[in-house]
């Protein structure tokens, strides 16, 4: 876009429209002749064509000089304003000044429909973002997803990104990442004091945002100051920087991101516009709830990995004898479950092993004897088959067995003594073998 005090242009193709040339220069025109070259600056200034006496505008001429009005003396021609010969210096200007309302019209246009399309990518990079942001589990990629796409879609050199840590007496300010396309950052993460000292700890403690056109320039009546050490160490300078807060739903602070050296097209260090800090502001607010989520996540796994080690413990506590089984039972089935793309089965063989997947059936290994908690224990822990109160019931059914025979037996005899005419003697032996017969095989039932 060209500047506001910019004078549009006019392009002669022929000497005789010289006259038209005199009156735009007057008017602080620009005059390009037929043999001079034109930039592709000059040609977006171009408010003006004269065509030469033929009249005919070429399609390319057109594509040269999107915003500008063809004139011509021609009537059949295709410009699109025709001129009599004779006009006048007063129809000149208000020629000059029509064509001048045109090609700011259209500069305009243009510069809109730039800017529309910029913002359109921009909300399609904050959407992918977020989709980005939801899909991080671990939190040394969920910080990188965060700055690496902050740092895109604002087109700055570098960054950093510091997480507050309340989980000491004193908060502190913990260096978390930091990125430069400049150079390869020897970064160590280390904890800050949150003081107003430093940029970050500044805005961490105010709640202000910073947006600093040259950090070198700070006003030395200010709390903060830079560290040019890094600076020096790397050879780099440092000069726009913007400072934003990363809060959560609560409105609580959750760390801070800094953006250093935004850049133009010619990779020139420029200051944070408030367009695109409302963007960073945006992404910074994403990436405090995507931060908190994966706090809470690790928060529940950590409960459940104690909510299982605990079941375990109280499992083997009820029944010693198993003492280890159930981590045992986990170490097989998770080193089975990773083997199994080398099964040599087709089934597996492009099989993916997530981790999550690899918990899971660890989780499930270890809790396999879950039940044994609602277990009775005289079940659990028996020694034998049957417990004492069970086999001492048993025992007086196969007694009350044996009394149930031997009065069978004695029933017989009677009836033997009374309806059948036959040997007593013999009778009575036979139904006493038989009675020794049965009496044997419950004696085998019991034993």
């Amino acid at each position: 876009m060209l500047p506001a005090d910019r004078r549009p242009t006019i392009c002669i193709n022929e000497n005789p429209h010289g006259f038209l040339a005199d009156v735009a220069r007057r008017q602080e025109w620009q005059v390009l002749g037929p043999d001079e070259s034109l930039s592709e600056e000059n040609r977006s200034s171009v408010a003006l064509v004269v065509l030469d006496d033929d009249g005919g505008a070429a399609a390319g001429s057109r594509i040269l000089f999107p915003h500008a009005l063809f004139v011509a003396l021609e009537a059949d021609s295709d410009a699109d304003i025709h001129v009599a010969p004779g006009a006048g210096e007063d129809q000149l200007r208000q020629l000059l000044r029509h064509s001048e309302a045109h090609w700011r019209r259209n500069q305009k246009v243009t510069q809109l429909a730039t800017e529309v399309g910029v913002r359109t990518q921009r909300l399609h990079q904050l959407s992918e973002i977020g989709a980005l942001l939801s899909k991080q589990i671990e939190l040394d990629a969920l910080l990188g997803t965060i700055l690496t796409e902050a740092r895109k879609i604002a087109v700055c050199e570098g960054g950093s990104l510091y997480l507050l840590d309340h989980s000491e007496e004193l908060p502190a300010l913990v260096f978390k990442l930091a990125q430069n396309d400049a150079f390869v950052v020897p970064f160590v993460e280390t904890r800050l004091p949150v003081t107003p000292a430093s940029i970050a700890g500044y805005v961490a403690t105010s709640g202000e945002e910073l947006n600093i056109g040259d950090v070198y320039s700070l006003d030395g009546s200010l709390p903060h100051r830079f560290n040019r050490s890094f600076d020096d160490e790397m050879e780099y300078r440092s000069r726009s920087m913007l400072v934003v807060l990363m809060r959560d739903h609560r409105n609580e602070v959750v760390g801070v991101l800094q953006f250093v050296n935004r850049l133009d097209r010619n990779s020139q260090p420029i200051e944070f516009d408030g367009e695109i800090a409302e963007v960073l502001r945006a992404i910074a607010s994403q990436a405090a709830v995507s931060i908190q989520r994966n706090a809470l996540v690790r928060n529940i796994s950590e409960l459940f990995e104690g909510f299982v080690r605990a079941s375990v413990k109280t499992i083997e506590q009820r029944d010693p004898s198993t003492s280890g089984h159930s981590f045992r039972v986990a170490e097989s089935a998770v080193a089975l479950f990773e083997l199994l793309p080398q099964s040599g089965n087709a089934r597996f063989c492009d099989l993916v092993i997530k981790p999550d997947q690899l918990r899971e059936v660890r989780y499930a290994a270890l809790l396999h004897d879950l039940g044994k908690i609602g277990e009775r224990e005289a079940v659990l822990l028996k020694a034998n088959k049957l417990n004492p109160d069970r086999l001492g019931i048993l025992r007086y059914r196969f007694e009350l067995q044996r009394e149930r025979l031997r009065r069978r037996a004695l029933e017989k005899q009677l009836y033997l003594l009374h309806h059948e005419p036959m040997d007593l003697d013999v009778a009575r032996r036979r139904v006493h073998r038989d009675l020794e017969k049965q009496l044997s095989r419950l004696d085998d039932f019991w034993s």
